[in-house]
């Protein structure tokens, strides 16, 4: 049985053995050390060996696939050279291939993955809180680049990496936050000074109108500002083509600029065109040659085919004809529907037209049955407010109806106004006489004479008439009855 350390410390003083315990003790520390060195030199060969794990399971089969790669290498490198650990160079390519496990493409692009897929997951933890200020339609194209990837190690899918011939990690792009269009580009048309005064029929009726130009440049501004909002407010209201979706953009900017409107009086401009219409009619009564008619007051004036226009008493218009439209309204493509139902409303204009007289006005209706006649689009049902207009007037009915807001019980709401001409028939004699009572009611006054008379109704000289009421020249030629000259 050999002697221990310490039974041969103990036997020293006697057997001389100094010496030779100091040698086993030698020999004892290096086999430690050397053990010791061993094994820190495995586990150190073994930490050369490990990989870094990849953020995504496209990357980590790569990493993998690497490692294996690179592991067969290596102990294959180290069996052929066993002198490896102390020849320099054959340890440089030993580190060098050991350098691959943690410097590769599948880990640079595993890194990039992870650092867009934290910012994709922060922002789409925000968007849930409040998915209305959001573009999620491309928020979720930008959750898809990482799925692709994961398939196929390509953000674009199997098309990209076709397209590429090469693997590429998605880089994040943060959607623009969205606006609410309509108080957006209604405070653009608010903030606006750049207009021009309109003057209207009444008088002291003016208003601000938005110049062309400005409205123009105003849309351009939003486009480049917010495309992206636009494009969906115009898609949630069906409009498609490009013109349609300027159209709106022009109308939502324009509907937030402050006109300004002051009505103001329209019977002053009534008692002074009437005061005009009378004093055209007795200056036309002094011209000689003319036969005069005792019956021609101003209902004849107005519905005379040579008065082409002018503008009377709305209040008056309505209590002789009426306010139930008779025929029926055509937009631009010359569909008609249907006003009977609804009250019309005159303006006191007329007009004369191919030997027919017509009244001007309005006939109101509320936005759903608007839309219920194609006469406005895109209404949202019950939406009447006046602050979120979601109806446009139909591209058919331009030029012929209005959406405006209408005050009820003093809370403001919106309807639409069709523009109304109501046909009168100016033969009919109730209609004079009732005219005429109501716009010259003192029988004293002298009826207006007739302003045409000194040119259509003027009676050559000489001319001779019989008891019939026939009228013959100077030559006794017939040339008519006297009723053709009145």
């Amino acid at each position: 049985m050999p002697l221990s350390f310490g039974q041969a410390k103990g036997l020293a003083q006697s057997l001389e053995y100094d010496a030779r315990i100091k040698d086993l003790q030698y020999v004892n520390e290096y086999e430690r050390r050397a053990k010791a060195e061993a094994i820190a030199r495995a586990q150190t060969e073994a930490k050369d060996m490990e990989y870094t794990h990849a953020s995504n399971p496209f990357d980590e089969q790569k990493v993998k696939d690497n490692f294996n790669v690179i592991a067969s290498e290596v102990g294959k490198y180290k069996m052929e050279n066993p002198d490896w650990q102390w020849n320099t160079q054959k340890r440089a390519f030993i580190n060098g291939k050991l350098s691959e496990l943690r410097n590769n493409d599948a880990l640079l692009r595993s890194v990039q993955f992870k650092d867009a897929y934290n910012q994709y997951l922060a922002d789409r933890q925000e968007a849930m809180k409040n998915p209305q200020s959001w573009d999620m339609e491309l928020l979720d194209a930008e959750g898809k680049k990482f799925d692709n990837y994961i398939k196929t190690g390509h953000y674009d899918g199997e098309a990209g990496y076709q397209r590429d011939k090469s693997y590429k990690a998605p880089v994040y792009t943060r959607p623009q936050a969205l606006v609410d269009v309509v108080p957006y580009l209604q405070q653009i048309g608010k903030n606006t000074n750049d207009f021009d005064v309109k003057k209207g029929d009444n008088i002291g009726e003016v208003w601000n109108e938005m110049k062309p130009e400005q409205l123009e440049k105003l849309t351009d501004a939003a486009y480049a500002q917010q495309k992206r909002s636009i494009e969906i407010e115009a898609r949630k209201r069906g409009l498609t083509d490009p013109a349609d979706v300027r159209n709106m953009v022009k109308t939502l900017i324009n509907s937030g600029f402050d006109k300004k409107y002051q009505i103001g009086d329209a019977n002053a401009l009534w008692e002074r065109n009437f005061r005009m219409m009378d004093y055209n009619m007795r200056k036309k009564a002094m011209e000689p040659n003319v036969v005069q008619q005792d019956n021609y007051g101003s209902w004849s004036y107005i519905t005379d085919s040579r008065t082409k226009a002018g503008q009377v008493d709305a209040e008056t218009v309505a209590k002789v004809i009426g306010t139930n439209p008779l025929t029926p309204v055509y937009d631009n493509q010359g569909k008609s529907i249907s006003v009977s139902d609804y009250e019309w409303k005159p303006n006191g204009r007329f007009a004369n037209h191919k030997g027919v007289t017509y009244f001007y006005g309005d006939v109101e209706m509320p936005l759903a049955e608007a839309a219920s006649k194609g006469i406005v689009k895109d209404y949202e049902s019950g939406d009447e407010s006046a602050d979120s207009p979601s109806a446009l007037l139909s591209g058919d009915w331009k030029g012929k109806a209005a959406i405006y807001t209408r005050y009820k019980d003093g809370k403001p709401s919106r309807a639409v106004k069709v523009t109304y001409l109501m046909p009168v028939n100016k033969n009919n004699p109730s209609l004079q006489q009732k005219w005429e009572s109501l716009v010259q009611p003192d029988k004293t006054v002298a009826p207006v004479k007739n302003p045409y008379g000194g040119q259509a109704r003027q009676i050559p000289p000489g001319a001779m008439q019989d008891e019939a009421g026939n009228l013959f020249d100077s030559s006794g030629k017939y040339i008519g009855k006297l009723s053709d000259f009145q």
